[in-house]
């Protein structure tokens, strides 16, 4: 500081810092500056500063004293609501209610609330707010919407915080007033008291009662014995049990055990059309059972369809399946194999034991009924049928063509081995016939032993007069030739009667026999019976002969020396007759 206007020059002077101030006294020797500072903070003895938002900061109300009353001259007071300053400040605080008193004097100023049961409410304010008549502890209030209209709800032993009170406890049963129970950890949890753990759904719905439904958008997983720890556990259905009672393990009506297996009781069936009841990526197996809970109880199935070579396979207790039935891919079915002759084949069967043994189809009726087997078309049904009827005084098998009713009935054998055609032909191949060795084991052959009748034929011929040297001309009335033939003989029948002739010289002779002889020695040549002779000339045919390998009857006219003698056209005129009848091997 320099010294003008001064006595004399001053060469120091001492700042010390007051109440409200900082600073240190600098004692260097030469001219220097000196610097104080304001000591703000929320300290004793400290000056209090407005922050940034020219606020007063956070600080203990209790500190503060001699604050001077509102009113002319004094300052706002800055109000927030829960932290947000109001748009207005505020001047006066008004504390309304009936629970609300002020006492003191002067400046200070005490604000009393009361609380609890100490109140300014009476009992009657309770009941006029609360619009409940003596409430007693364990109400729960409900709000309805009005001013002071809170309305008690039932009785019990209260509702906690659901939050604080870990172990809530209902006094009644929880309506959820159309709301879902939503879980933070998506789990409800049943305790381990009682007989059993269980969620009771009774609504009525659809006019059915406990119609139950659960819905998800997503897969629904159920998971039992999740923590692996037991063994031999299984998900069970009962129907008409009371869950609390001891269930028996056997009242079940549907199973599905720890290792996949599935048990029904009653049976597995779908009544909806085209839907499948089963599907497998492999094989179904039907599984024989020792079991007493799930025996003989059947599987019916509708329909059994594949598109793959799938199976259905039987095992006895937990052994190693075996294969019974299978539907290919064609569609084949094969009982007890796999092997079709063909592939139109549509059923294929193995007789089910192991070695030789039959194989047996087996097909019943009722009793005084008919089993029967049909063939059809696609377009057309029954066809044909092989029938077996049941009768009190007559069983027999029949056999229908063309036809289903009973004049369609072709061949029957009755119970006695008899078989009666009932329309059309029993016809054999060439060279088969009937068997009538009697040897039942088939050990003698029909062909070489002659037990054969292997052919049976009737039928018409044209016989003819013929002369071995020149050609007789000739006109008939009549050329009439009947045979029948029996396995190997043939029995013939002529009759001719001559309108015209002439010319012809040598043996004659009649043409046209159906069959050529047979020239086997023994069997050859044949012979017949002159019947009836009408207008011969001179001699008549007596007797006739049908010669070796040939298809023509010799004709004589008496004998010469014991030896018969040749006919010829001279022995003919023209109106001359002839009935023969004769036979002869072929």
């Amino acid at each position: 500081m320099a010294s003008q206007n001064f006595a004399g020059d001053i060469t120091r002077v001492n700042i010390t810092a007051g109440n409200g101030l900082t600073g240190s006294q600098d004692t260097s020797s030469g001219e220097h500056t000196q610097t104080l500072a304001v000591d703000s903070g929320l300290g004793a003895n400290q000056i209090v500063q407005l922050n940034g938002d020219g606020r007063l900061p956070a600080i203990d109300g209790s500190l503060l004293t001699n604050l001077p009353g509102g009113g002319g001259g004094g300052s706002s007071l800055n109000i927030q609501d829960e932290g947000t300053a109001l748009s207005t400040a505020a001047t006066t605080l008004n504390f309304v209610g009936a629970g609300v008193t002020a006492s003191g004097t002067g400046a200070t100023k005490t604000i009393t609330i009361n609380g609890g049961s100490g109140s300014g409410y009476s009992d009657s304010d309770v009941d006029l707010h609360l619009n409940q008549s003596g409430p007693t502890p364990g109400y729960v209030l409900t709000w309805n919407g009005s001013d002071y209209a809170w309305t008690a709800n039932g009785t019990g032993s209260g509702l906690g915080d659901m939050v604080d009170d870990t172990t809530p406890q209902l006094g009644g049963n929880l309506d959820l007033n159309g709301n879902d129970i939503v879980t933070g950890a998506n789990r409800v949890t049943f305790a381990d008291s009682g007989v059993c753990s269980f969620m009771d759904f009774t609504v009525t719905h659809f006019g059915q009662n406990n119609n139950t439904v659960l819905s998800s958008v997503k897969s629904i997983n159920m998971f039992l014995d999740s923590n692996g720890g037991d063994s031999g556990q299984a998900f069970r259905i009962y129907n008409n049990i009371d869950p609390d009672t001891a269930t028996t393990e056997s009242d079940y009506i549907f199973k599905v055990e720890e290792d996949g297996d599935v048990v029904i009781k009653g049976t597995f069936r779908s009544e909806q059309a085209g839907a499948p009841i089963m599907t497998s990526a492999s094989s179904l197996t039907l599984q024989a059972t020792t079991r007493t809970s799930i025996a003989n109880t059947p599987l019916q199935l509708e329909s059994f369809t594949t598109s793959a070579r799938d199976a259905l396979t039987t095992a006895d207790g937990e052994s190693q399946p075996t294969e019974r039935l299978r539907i290919d891919s064609l569609g084949r079915v094969g009982i007890n194999t796999d092997t079709h002759p063909d592939t139109s084949s549509a059923l294929s069967i193995t007789n089910g034991q192991t070695g030789s043994d039959h194989c047996i189809l087996d097909i019943r009726c009722n009793d005084n009924e008919t089993s029967r087997i049909y063939f059809s078309e696609v377009s057309t049904s029954a066809n044909g049928s092989i029938r077996y009827r049941y009768t009190g005084d007559d069983n027999y098998m029949s056999f229908y063509t063309n036809g289903s009713s009973s004049s369609e009935e072709r061949l029957r054998i009755t119970k006695l081995g008899h078989i009666s055609i009932i329309s059309g032909n029993l016809e054999f191949a060439n060279g088969a016939g009937i068997d009538f060795s009697n040897v039942p084991d088939g050990s003698r052959s029909i062909d070489s032993d002659g037990n054969k009748l292997d052919d049976y034929e009737e039928g018409s011929f044209t016989p003819y007069y013929y002369t071995q040297n020149s050609l007789l001309t000739a006109g008939y009335i009549s050329q009439d030739g009947k045979y029948t033939k029996i396995g190997r003989f043939v029995h013939f029948q002529i009759y001719l009667r001559l309108s015209s002739k002439s010319g012809g010289s040598g043996h004659l002779r009649i043409y046209g026999l159906p069959f050529t002889s047979s020239s086997a020695t023994g069997a050859a040549y044949g012979g017949g019976v002159v019947a009836y002779t009408n207008n011969w000339d001179n001699d008549t045919i007596d007797r006739i002969m049908v010669g070796s390998g040939s298809d023509q009857v010799q004709l004589f006219v008496g004998q010469s020396s014991g030896t018969n003698v040749n006919a010829g056209a001279g022995n003919l005129n023209s109106d001359t007759q002839l009935r023969i009848f004769g036979s002869y091997q072929v």
